[in-house]
């Protein structure tokens, strides 16, 4: 069994004039969730054993936020072929993953993470909203991430840091 937890970016700035969309960073509330979100992970033991992250500056700044408040070293690798990227490339970076690693976490952009949950559960009609700062659990009933494919993951859990953290961030 392996286990994805896919992460959306924390809330960004939405700027036109002053930024590219490449380019722009985390709101004080995208902070505050993307750290909010690593020590629940922490608190709850849910610790991935990798970390693959769009190299857009608001993925970045959750993938550090996020470290940070996990409280564990974990290698990551932040690739730019994760900004605007298709479900097809994101599964097959996954596939490419050591599968000494039992656990992965992908941090980047909808539409395509909504795409790749509904990919990897495969289930007739699902679909999903995933907001910014939400992480998503799949556990996929694999020994080996080459087989990583269409209806062989399960949703563990969803968590949106709205609902946990004061005032809504």
């Amino acid at each position: 069994m392996k286990r994805i937890y896919i992460m959306r970016h924390g809330k960004a700035v939405w700027n036109a004039e002053l930024y590219e969309d490449f380019d722009r960073p985390l709101k004080k509330r995208g902070h505050k969730a993307s750290t909010f979100m690593g020590s629940l992970l922490a608190v709850h033991q849910e610790i991935p054993d990798i970390i693959l992250s769009s190299s857009a500056v608001r993925a970045v700044e959750t993938t550090k936020d996020f470290l940070k408040a996990l409280g564990h070293m974990i290698p990551v690798v932040y690739d730019e072929t994760l900004y605007m990227t298709s479900v097809d490339h994101t599964v097959n970076m996954i596939r490419d993953l050591n599968d000494e690693d039992e656990s992965v976490m992908v941090i980047g952009h909808n539409p395509t993470w909504e795409n790749v949950i509904a990919y990897l559960i495969a289930s007739e009609g699902f679909n999903i909203y995933l907001p910014t700062g939400g992480i998503v659990c799949i556990d996929v009933n694999i020994d080996e991430w080459s087989e990583l494919g269409p209806g062989r993951a399960s949703l563990k859990w969803f968590l949106v840091p709205k609902l946990f953290m004061k005032k809504h961030v």
